[in-house]
This record gives C-alpha cells, structure tokens and sequence, in this order.
C-alpha cells in the first residue's frame, strides 16, 4: 500500500508506470511544488549574471600540449578545445549536477557524461554569445586568470560546490518519493553528499581504468600503420550506452535508500538489467526532452522575454525529469523486492 505522504500518481499503488505516464507524474508534482525547482533557476541566474570565470588559459594549454604532440588529428582536437574555451566558463561548474541552460546535460550519470564527452555541442549548455545583445555578459564581466592552474582550482572549487547544491536539491525529492517527513533533514543531506563524492571518485577511477587499455591499444595499432580509431570510439559508445543504462538510477538509488555508491550501482544494475528495454526507452525519452529543450533555448535567449521563459521553463522540466527518473527506479525496485519476496 503506497504511503500517504507520497506523491499522487496516475497508477495504482504496486504497479509500474510507463515511460510517459511517469515523466507525466514527475512534471505534475513540480507544477504542485514550484518550490522544489529554485535551487536550479537561482544557480543559472547566478552563471548568466554575476559569475563568469573564463575556461580559455586552461583550453588553450592543452590545445597546445596536442598540437606539440603531432598526433594523429591532434589539430581539429585543439581547435575543437579552444572553441569550447571560448563558449564555456570554468564557473560553470557550480551547475554540473544540474539542470542547467548554461552548463547543459547534468553530469550526475555516466550517460550524459558519455553523451557530453562524445557531442559536446549537444550535452554543454547554451552559447552565451547568443543571448540578447544588452544582457549578453550579464551584471559583471568575465574574469580571465593568468594561469591555467589557476582555471583548474577554480573550477575543481566549483564542482565541490555543486556537488552540495546537487544533495541539496535532490535529498528533498528523494524524500518526498518516500513519503518521509519524520527523518533528519541535514544529516541526511550531509551523507548524501559524501556518498556523492565517493561516487564521482569512483566513477572517475572506472573511466581512467576502461580508458588506458584503450588508449595504450590505439597507439600500438597506430604505430603498426592501422588506424582503427574510429571503430574503437564506436565500440566505446555502444559498450559505455550499455553500462550507462544499466547504471542510470545510481545516484537516485544512493538517495532513495541512503546507502553508498557501490550497494547503489549494484541496485541500479539490478533495476537496469531486468527492465533493459524500458529503461532505455526512458532514458533516451529523457535526453531527447534535455537536448531539444537546449537547443530551444538556445534560440529563445536571442529576446528578453525569451530569456525569462527559457530559465524557468528548463528548470522546470529538468526538475521533472529528476524527479521522475526516481519514481521509474523506485516503481521497479519495489517490484523486483516484492518478486524476491514471494519466492523465498
């Protein structure tokens, strides 16, 4: 029996919901509590209008590091590294986690990290240059530090931060799909976000193992005259889709059930492995909502009243994809648990 601080749905209590009807739900508890999309409009107001720290000293060094190296396609990488330089600040980071119009796809999944990495004009946020001419910079202007270590300090600074804005705002949601209003508020905030830290090390640590056996077999097939580059980064992009699905509900399962990264991606794989085709439908339906809601934006922001729509609008529907993306996970946990049950 579902709990009565939980939110209502359009399935009966028990059941799963579809891909639609459940994206349904998520919006419908944000337009029932507003509140609960702040957090995420206050952040990109606060990138469009007073912090703008420039990513260039720190792109352009690697985009030189690649030129010295006289790799194969290294010029296109380096231009491709100062292009995102230019369209993209280092404060950015303060969003990561979030659904955000300037930082683009929230990177608390391997699949939107996965899909940012391979399409970076499709998974980063909206060019700042096409924003109505008169608040194209905002209220402060950019500040562009001397060093390239200094980029990168601020910018690890501003991905700490957001990985507390991340907790803070979505602790709140994993509570209202529990029906909790008894627990501890801040202790359950600040677990969350060491939990969420040891997460991204551990996620960090999985790519940079995945990736040097790759890497070391590139160049050897390299020096050897055969140039399969492009078949390995396919079959990284398939291999990566699939683990990425199977992966997706990991930080919602570390919420959902207060618990640790690798108890929740092993919930996550579990939800993933047995609901494959549907939680695929779900997570493409989800990117496809992002990537196009961006790209919307990207021409909306060209007037004023534009702009205003825009940041409420993708905070919005970011907020009932998150939202959402908890009620799939914790609609099919609860079935494979009931499942579990009766066979023992």
């Amino acid at each position: 029996m579902r709990n009565a601080n939980e939110p209502d749905r359009r399935i009966a209590p028990g059941t799963t919901g579809g891909v639609l009807d459940t994206i349904a739900d998520g919006l419908t508890f944000v337009l029932e509590h507003p509140r609960i999309m702040i957090l995420p409009l206050v952040v990109d107001l606060v990138l469009w209008l007073f912090i703008h720290v420039s990513l260039a000293p720190l792109a352009n060094n690697v985009a030189r590091f690649l030129e010295d190296s006289g790799t194969t396609d290294a010029d296109l990488a380096a231009e491709g590294l100062r292009d995102i330089g230019a369209r993209v600040q280092v404060s950015d980071g303060l969003g990561a986690f979030l659904p955000s119009l300037f930082s683009g796809l929230p990177l608390d999944s391997f699949l939107n990290v996965l899909v940012t990495t391979m399409s970076p004009n499709m998974g980063l946020g909206i060019d700042r240059e096409a924003i109505y001419e008169t608040w194209e910079r905002g209220l402060l202007a950019a500040w562009t530090p001397d060093s390239a270590g200094v980029v990168a300090l601020i910018g690890l600074g501003c991905l700490i931060v957001g990985t507390l804005l991340l907790v803070l705002y979505r602790v709140p949601m994993a509570r209202a799909v529990r029906g909790d209003t008894t627990s501890r508020l801040m202790p359950e905030i600040g677990k969350a976000w060491m939990h969420f830290i040891a997460y991204l090390v551990l996620m960090a640590v999985a790519v940079v193992i995945a990736m040097v056996p790759l890497f070391l077999a590139t160049m050897v097939l390299l020096i050897l005259g055969f140039n399969l580059v492009f078949i390995m980064v396919m079959a990284l992009f398939i291999f990566g889709g699939m683990v990425s699905i199977s992966t997706l509900f990991t930080v919602d399962a570390m919420l959902l059930h207060r618990i640790g990264p690798i108890q929740a991606l092993r919930m996550s794989w579990s939800v993933g492995r047995v609901n494959f085709a549907q939680t695929s439908r779900f997570a493409l339906t989800s990117l496809l909502f992002l990537m196009g809601s961006l790209h919307l934006w990207s021409r909306m922001v060209e007037t004023m009243p534009g702009i205003a729509i825009a940041l409420v609008v993708n905070a919005f529907i970011g907020t009932g994809l998150s939202f959402a993306s908890m009620l799939f996970y914790s609609d099919r946990f609860r079935l494979i648990r009931t499942r579990q049950r009766s066979q023992r």
